[in-house]
């Protein structure tokens, strides 16, 4: 009787788990409420019931989309989206559904960087600003001018170097990278380089987008004769990871900031002027590229400048003329 109830009581557990397997799981960026890129083939991805047809329907145009998940339960499919609008709905079926609601269509932005992309609407705790965040104005300014949804998607890291958002065989150029060979190795998860590829930007690879806003290049400074190439290479990389052609990238240049405020006493002050030189070079370098000027809009004394209205409008002007063809 007892190995009875024990082998029920087994059965019942694998039947439970099958149970909660035998349904569709999405990366945390599909989801309700989101906004996918207009009029592209959108690529979906996510895991199911291992081995399981898969089923999803998109309201917008009634298809249905098949595809099978493998035998780790992971799939991947493309599909068609159409011009701005909303709201719509995408139903997953692998014999249990799912579904994602009031989705728009719109323009799709990926905005990565350091701290000042990072930066919060209320800032940071004794930095005053001028009511932040340069992706929000960036996004706010599109949607303004262009009449139609804007998505935003933020991956970036307070502190963090362009190194770490690259993959290694990007920095094999470059020997002073040192990539880590261990978890040992990562002192610093936001300056390691690779460290931030692997674990922020890799997920979001494939996601159908229009292009980047970047705001990055501070905790370059001290280091900036490589940067040009250095980010260059990122620029190329990234585009040639996402497989969607020479897609828009804009960037700031970094504000004029006394690093003397920091250096140890009897150190020489590196000037900043070097980076921002640097960075001028890249949009002559790389194609479909453009540098947001913020000379006028820093401060001497904070690394962090309150201007953020003029960082996300400026380079919002560059996407308004560069991709989107206003005067």
């Amino acid at each position: 009787m007892k190995n009875k109830k024990l082998l029920l009581g087994i059965a019942w557990a694998w039947l439970t788990c099958l149970s909660a397997n035998a349904e569709v799981k999405l990366p945390a960026f599909f989801s309700d409420g989101m906004v996918m890129q207009q009029q592209t083939r959108a690529n979906l991805w996510g895991t199911a019931t291992p081995d399981a047809p898969v089923k999803i329907t998109t309201s917008w145009d009634k298809q249905t989309y098949k595809t099978t998940a493998d035998a780790k339960g992971a799939w991947k499919l493309a599909l068609s989206t159409p011009s701005a609008g909303g709201p719509y709905t995408i139903t997953f079926d692998d014999g249990k559904l799912t579904e994602i609601r009031d989705i728009l269509m719109g323009e799709l932005w990926l905005c990565s960087g350091q701290s000042n992309m990072e930066m919060p609407m209320k800032g940071f705790k004794n930095q005053p600003v001028e009511f932040s965040a340069t992706a929000y104005y960036f996004g706010r300014m599109i949607q303004q001018q262009l009449n139609i949804p804007v998505g935003l998607i933020v991956a970036s890291w307070g502190g963090s170097a362009c190194e770490a958002w690259m993959h290694p065989d990007w920095l094999k150029a470059f020997p002073e990278a040192k990539i880590p060979q261990s978890e040992a190795d990562i002192k610093s998860k936001n300056r390691t380089p690779t460290v931030l590829y692997n674990g922020m930007l890799h997920p979001l690879i494939g996601l159908a987008m229009r292009g980047v806003i970047w705001y990055q290049g501070e905790d370059n400074y001290n280091r900036a004769s490589t940067y040009a190439d250095m980010f260059s290479a990122l620029i190329r990389g990234w585009r040639e990871e996402w497989q969607q052609g020479e897609f828009p990238f804009y960037y700031c240049q970094i504000a004029p900031y006394d690093y003397g405020i920091i250096t140890e006493p009897g150190k020489n002050v590196i000037n900043s002027a070097y980076l921002r030189e640097q960075q001028a070079m890249v949009e002559h370098r790389v194609g479909n590229s453009g540098m947001a000027v913020l000379l006028d809009a820093g401060m001497k004394t904070g690394i962090h400048p309150g201007k953020k209205k003029v960082a996300g409008e400026r380079l919002a002007r560059l996407a308004l003329v560069k991709t989107y063809g206003m005067k």
